[in-house]
């Protein structure tokens, strides 16, 4: 009689610290373990998140709620069920650090706070909150929520494997979250995902992100959300609010925006690629509001600019082109000493009902369509100004008040073969203002994490942009 022994995962977390913001539980360190195992949490307990399109399982092979000072490091969190580490609710100065994430069934890191901090916080995507009782002090209500916490040098690669609406680190409801030095790969969806404004202050940093939206059909490397409680279904109907001079409530929701979101976020000195097909790259969707976003390359992708306030774009290298859709009006974004490189066909600024001479500033940038080719702009406007125009060269674009002191030209990139975007000494964009930064900081700093990283941009290959596989199809490489 043969005899076989079968394991099965029954256990849905392995470590739960359970505290509160009055009794906290302190100075917790778990380090060089591996966490293996755990039970599915998918079909599980879920709740939405705000207005956001996510719903969360707050369950985790490791979960902080109620931690101060507490780590995880150098864990290595193996083939689990549902999330890698969760920190719910009140936390503070919490990190994740040196740490592999590989085959998990949902997401690798998530912060995610308490509804009971939010302010008239509305759930789910048509919703408002009611007027006669909306709050308008800035800010979180309690400190139920996840402050002051960090990722960093984790390696976060073929996760999601059963819940899709995953990410390599997840943030909601929390404020002054870092995410640095992180290499991401082999996601369904985005790779780092910001929720909602509450509120804001955090900062993306050196981290490398591919090989993502690989099982969805939106979103890109770093995605996020606002839909704060400014934000209204109805403000691009033509329903009277409040002013008759503001019918569709913008004025008003410009005057909110930065009440959740009062913290500016920051996104820099990151490297995002993907691969052919569609991704935003930087996807600042609905709402998203109070980011400076500064020092970025992005390979194959772009940025998108939604509904919003109060975005500051500046010293970013995106081969791939703008898009902007269904802004508001008035929105005080700036685009400025950027340098946009196009693939074949396609168009430095992609409008979606957007009204481009409504941006408080967008100049100063270098635009190349390569070798024999003119860059293009399709405004997409519902704009009187712009009425009938439908693709514009860059000299009607700086007619309208766009791009005044903007050139079309090669950056002269230094080695993008080697996938180098530093641009040499007479680059014309230095003379724009554009200033260069690192090309070797991005993404995980321990060794073997670095050569594990190593094998994975080796088998995804896919992502590199259009001119470079082709500068190397010509060469032999």
């Amino acid at each position: 009689m043969r005899t076989a022994v079968v394991e099965t995962a029954g256990l849905e977390e392995l470590f739960v610290f359970d505290g509160s913001s009055g009794q906290p539980v302190r100075h917790i360190s778990l380090e060089g373990i591996e966490f293996i195992h755990t039970a599915r949490t998918f079909l599980g307990k879920y709740e939405p998140l705000l207005r956001g399109d996510w719903s969360i399982c707050r369950l985790a092979a490791v979960r902080f709620k109620g931690a101060e000072d507490c780590s995880v490091r150098n864990c290595f969190f193996n083939q689990s069920g549902g999330n890698g580490v969760f920190l719910d609710g009140y936390n503070r100065r919490c990190r994740v650090a040196g740490s592999r994430f590989h085959k998990l069934g949902e997401s690798a890191v998530c912060s995610v706070g308490s509804y009971r901090a939010v302010r008239s916080g509305a759930i789910s995507y048509d919703n408002n909150w009611p007027e006669d009782d909306f709050d308008t002090t800035p800010g979180p209500k309690s400190p139920d929520y996840p402050k002051d916490c960090r990722v960093h040098d984790c390696l976060i690669y073929n996760i999601g494997r059963v819940g899709k609406q995953t990410a390599g680190v997840f943030i909601s409801m929390s404020e002054d979250i870092t995410v640095s030095h992180c290499t991401i790969f082999s996601v369904p969806r985005s790779g780092i995902t910001v929720n909602d404004g509450c509120w804001g202050g955090h900062v993306i940093e050196f981290n490398d992100v591919f090989d993502t939206v690989i099982e969805t059909g939106d979103h890109g490397p770093f995605n996020s959300w606002g839909r704060d409680r400014y934000w209204k279904t109805r403000h691009h109907s033509t329903k009277p609010f409040h002013d008759p001079q503001d019918s569709t409530g913008q004025k008003l929701a410009k005057k909110r925006a930065r009440l959740d979101n009062y913290k500016t976020t920051i996104i820099r000195n990151n490297r995002f690629w993907h691969a052919g097909g569609h991704s935003w790259g930087i996807d600042l969707d609905d709402g998203s509001t109070n980011y400076y976003i500064y020092n970025n390359l992005t390979l194959g992708c772009g940025l998108k600019l939604r509904e919003g306030f109060f975005r500051r774009i500046e010293n970013n290298i995106f081969l791939d082109s703008i898009n902007v859709h269904v802004c508001f009006d008035d929105k005080g974004d700036i685009f400025k000493n950027n340098i946009v490189v196009l693939s074949e066909g396609r168009a430095a600024y992609q409008g979606i009902r957007a009204k481009p001479l409504d941006i408080a500033d967008w100049d100063y940038n270098l635009y190349h369509a390569g070798e024999g080719a003119s860059v293009k702009f399709v405004p997409g406007s519902v704009d009187p100004r712009l009425e009938g125009i439908r693709r514009m060269n860059l000299q009607q674009w700086q007619a309208v008040g766009l791009d005044a002191h903007s050139i079309e030209a090669d950056p002269m990139f230094v080695d993008p073969e080697e996938l180098d975007f530093q641009v040499k000494p007479d680059s014309p964009a230095r003379m724009l203002g554009f200033k260069n930064f690192p090309m070797d900081k991005f993404g995980v700093i321990k060794p073997e994490l670095k050569k594990l990283a190593a094998d994975g941009h080796r088998t995804c290959n896919g992502y590199l942009h259009p001119e470079i596989l082709k500068r190397r199809s010509n060469t032999g490489e």
